[in-house]
């Protein structure tokens, strides 16, 4: 009997977690990388990310988190409405860090289904 209920209690949840995941938005990103190539390290580099709500309802960039304090993140706080695209840019400045190779995230928290999307940028400082 205990087997009986745990099943039918999972498939409850299956459904209800199935059920609340339509009626969302979504972000694609077609691309979440971008590399700068090489260039001086006294240079602001910047760069922008496509970002599409492909699902049915409205989704609002909530943050977005640089992993370094060389790397700032501009993005529009208006909600991205279903077939709409938005743009997010990012602002590299090594002028006080190491010459060098660098890879750099940012995390993308959104009211979207898939909730955090991550982004990279990389390159060469000269």
């Amino acid at each position: 009997m205990k087997y009986i209920i745990s099943v039918f209690l999972l498939f409850l949840s299956t459904i209800e977690f199935a059920y609340a995941q339509q009626g969302k938005g979504y972000l694609h990103i077609k691309c979440t990388s971008y590399n700068f190539g090489v260039f001086p390290k006294k240079q602001v580099r910047s760069c922008v990310f496509i970002v599409q709500n492909t699902g049915t309802t409205p989704v609002a960039i909530e943050s977005a988190i640089p992993t370094c304090n060389c790397t700032a993140v501009k993005y529009s706080r208006q909600p991205i409405m279903p077939g709409k695209k938005a743009f997010i840019t990012v602002y590299y400045n090594g002028k006080n860090y190491a010459k060098g190779k660098f890879k750099k995230s940012i995390d993308i928290n959104s009211t979207a289904s898939n909730g955090m999307v991550r982004l990279f940028i990389s390159g060469t400082t000269l």
